[in-house]
């Protein structure tokens, strides 16, 4: 059981840099896709979410082959609570005194950023203001530069391709836990979970 745990903890670590790697590396970066987003988030959410579940089935006594649909919800519900936080960041904020687009001051590869690249959202001077603002140093982005690119994620519907894709996951989600071995009130429990990842506010 140590020697698993010890394998799952080395495989998640790895991934989980491999994810922030790509994250800070791509930053501003004008050649994002969705295909990279996905790889990013799974990377460094969707492991290291489904670790502690994993770890918990090892310590019970949970074969291989019980363990992997935790694998598939958390590669699942990862990118899904990775996408909600990329709104939140855009309309609420995350805990930052309510401070919003801090990622676009970061030059985050968000999914709204990746979406509306690799889509062709907008006009292609839109797209070159994007990447401009986007690619921009933290202290050199202005309340000015976060206002327009999200009024032009809104105008270009890419919010909402946003949280519909988030929503997929979810589905995607509740599909992988049909497949666990843990009662209905244990389904009942992770189906909480993963309606909050989705549709959280915080």
């Amino acid at each position: 059981v140590r020697l698993r745990l010890c394998q799952a903890f080395s495989y998640v670590l790895q991934r989980t840099v491999e994810g922030q790697a790509l994250d800070i590396n791509l930053r501003g970066d004008a050649e994002v896709t969705l295909e990279t987003y996905y790889r990013i988030v799974t990377c460094k959410t969707a492991f290291y979410l489904a670790l502690p579940w994993v770890g918990g089935a090892m310590v019970a006594g949970a074969s291989d082959a019980d363990v992997e649909p935790l694998w598939e919800l958390g590669r699942c519900l990862g990118p899904a609570f990775q996408i909600r936080d990329d709104l939140i960041d855009l309309t609420e904020g995350k805990g930052r005194g309510g401070e919003i687009g801090c990622d676009i001051r970061e030059g985050k590869p968000s999914i709204c950023y990746a979406y509306a690249l690799e889509d062709q959202k907008g006009s292609p001077e839109e797209r070159q203001e994007l990447i401009k603002i986007v690619g921009a140093g933290r202290e050199d982005t202005t309340e000015e530069n976060i206002s327009w690119v999200i009024d032009f994620y809104r105008r270009e519907g890419i919010l909402e391709f946003a949280q519909a894709e988030a929503d997929r996951l979810a589905d995607e989600s509740m599909e992988a836990l049909e497949k666990l071995q843990v009662s209905e009130d244990g389904k009942n429990d992770f189906r909480d979970v993963i309606r909050f990842v989705v549709d959280r506010k915080i």
